[in-house]
């Protein structure tokens, strides 16, 4: 089965941003944005692998809430 959605995750020293993208008759269209404190982030190096991992997680959870497919298809930059 395929995913109807596109994930996106920035991971930034400051915040994760997710854009959730799904595919409406073969048109993209946001579906929601997520925005989340970066934890574990230092100038854009990890200082703390588990902090970063807990916010990620935190992002993921709420895309779940709306599809677990979506985390099927995820960008990251």
């Amino acid at each position: 089965m395929s995913s109807n959605f596109v994930t996106g995750l920035d991971v930034g020293t400051s915040s994760l941003k997710v854009a959730l993208i799904e595919n409406c008759d073969g048109k993209p269209m946001l579906k929601t944005v997520f925005k989340e404190p970066s934890l574990g982030l230092r100038k854009g190096v990890i200082v703390d692998i588990a902090e970063v991992s807990q916010s990620i997680n935190r992002v993921f959870h709420e895309v779940k809430k709306i599809s677990k497919s979506a985390l099927k298809n995820v960008y990251v930059s």
